[in-house]
C-alpha cells in the first residue's frame, strides 16, 4: 500500500475485503 490513496479510502477498501 503506497501513500497515494487517502487513509479513508484505504480503510474502506480493507473493510470491504474483510466484510466480504
Amino acid at each position: 500500500v503506497s501513500g497515494t490513496s487517502s487513509t479513508e479510502e484505504v480503510v474502506q477498501n480493507e473493510a470491504r475485503r474483510l466484510w466480504r
